[in-house]
């Protein structure tokens, strides 16, 4: 089989399956390529792997490298979009990093850096490895538990710490009655992680129902992570929205790059957590998340990540001989 890239004014190739490409690296001045893919009769599978970029990015790397592939400390790369795909193993999860074979660009995807849809640079170190990668679900992705490695690939994320929320609200909750006629509330603090026991439960399964956490101030909210009924129960939401505000009055969806409403995958089971990064990270003090589907009953247990927000405050308005000047700093923790 071959290849061919052709523009309005240019072509590449054909490159040939069976032999090495003259050159991996391509730089095309065209806001649009054609890709021609002849493929011959064989009994294996046959092909190419192509990786673009929308600029010149000459740190731009395959959706298939890997840690190994690298003997640097300290990388920085330029992952394409539609990595998430690609075949390639991935083990481990950002808190505690990814063994050092996995596939580069799907791990970013996985630990919320970049957005598969978009790709974008990758900073990370190479650290020693450790005994056991755990396995783990995020951004629509699951990584594998592994074995011990020489090294393991780190992601630094900012803004990436647990968000107290100071208080719960929900359209409805569940009033639950056993075979013995005690009742139990299933009401929207149980939503919160520290609490332990049963989840908030919503009392009509819908899609109408909702969940809303106050973050007390505005915060730069860069994650969410759910959970399930966590109790003998096999509730859970398979995926959600997003809404936010300001003012808990004017609500604004979350939406994907393509401009419509954003649905994430949520859990698959009622015990094990799931995350979900927002890229870019919403601005705002509540939250609120709609389920779109479910397994029983919506039944939902979250934690918010992010950090507080900075603004400029001006400091020192006048110089040392009475002129007036500007000066600015960034001071953190401001809320409002």
């Amino acid at each position: 089989g071959f290849l061919m890239l052709l523009t309005n004014t240019s072509s590449y190739g054909p490159y040939c399956s069976n032999s090495n490409l003259p050159r991996t690296f391509l730089v095309v001045n065209s806001s649009s390529v054609t890709v021609l893919f002849n493929s011959t009769v064989h009994s294996s599978g046959r092909g190419f792997l192509l990786s673009y970029a929308s600029s010149n990015q000459p740190d731009l790397i395959s959706c298939l490298q890997k840690g190994i592939h690298y003997s640097k400390e300290q990388l920085r790369v330029y992952c394409p979009a539609g990595c998430k795909g690609v075949p390639g193993d991935i083990c481990g999860h950002v808190k505690q990093g990814y063994r050092d074979t996995s596939v580069i660009c799907k791990a970013a995807v996985h630990a919320g850096v970049i957005l598969d849809e978009q790709g974008g640079p990758v900073t990370l170190v190479q650290g020693k490895g450790i005994t056991l990668y755990e396995s783990s679900f995020a951004n629509g992705l699951y990584s594998k538990r592994g074995p011990l490695s020489e090294k393991r690939l780190i992601f630094h994320k900012d803004c990436d710490g647990v968000l107290e929320g100071s208080g719960f609200r929900a359209s409805s909750y569940w009033h639950e009655q056993n075979a013995m006629g005690e009742n139990r509330a299933w009401i929207a603090e149980h939503a919160a992680f520290s609490s332990s026991g049963i989840s908030w439960a919503a009392d009509q399964s819908s899609t109408e129902e909702w969940l809303e956490v106050d973050l007390g101030g505005r915060r730069n909210i860069t994650g969410i992570i759910t959970k399930g009924s966590s109790h003998k129960y096999n509730y859970y939401v398979k995926s959600y929205r997003v809404f936010s505000s300001r003012d808990g009055k004017n609500w604004k969806v979350y939406k994907s790059n393509n401009g419509e409403d954003k649905a994430f995958q949520g859990n698959s089971d009622n015990y094990q957590e799931v995350s979900n990064s927002f890229i870019p990270p919403i601005l705002a003090r509540y939250l609120r998340i709609t389920p779109q589907s479910w397994n029983q009953r919506v039944a939902l247990k979250v934690e918010l990540l992010g950090c507080q927000t900075a603004r400029p405050k001006a400091l020192h308005p006048y110089s040392d001989n009475g002129s007036k000047i500007q000066q600015l700093a960034y001071l953190d923790g401001y809320s409002d």
